[in-house]
């Protein structure tokens, strides 16, 4: 199974970023250019760990799903509220899983950055499916 931990960093870049297959969501307005780049050192808990990976499954499967629509859309402007459509409901899969966007954001940048963690992510999303 291979599922990236990498951000979908913004509405804007939603498309590009969804046919490369990142499970990172950053809702509009959500976080400053400085908490995105330096995440925080933390010592995460098994709940928040198995949080994010179902989120990051559910957010990859929402990929996967969206991405062959906006590739079919008949023009930008559809494209666009598809792009719109498939990040709200990325958001609310994130959110369902009891995180919030920056939180799922900061687990995912610190899984990018410790090996370890992001092994122990990938077991967790292993076990789930």
């Amino acid at each position: 199974m291979h599922v990236r931990l990498a951000p979908l960093t913004a509405l804007a870049a939603a498309a590009a970023m969804l046919l490369v297959g990142p499970t990172v969501v950053r809702a509009q307005g959500s976080e400053s250019e400085v908490e995105q780049s330096q995440p925080a050192q933390h010592d995460y808990g098994q709940v928040e760990l198995e949080s994010f990976a179902a989120a990051a499954l559910s957010v990859d499967d929402l990929r996967r799903e969206w991405q062959p629509r906006i590739a079919q859309a008949e023009n930008e402007n559809e494209a666009k509220t598809l792009r719109e459509e498939a990040v709200t409901s990325m958001v609310g899969a994130i959110e369902d899983e009891g995180l919030t966007v920056g939180e799922y954001n900061e687990i995912a940048r610190a899984a990018q950055a410790d090996s370890t963690l992001h092994q122990r992510i990938i077991e967790l999303m292993q076990e789930m499916r």
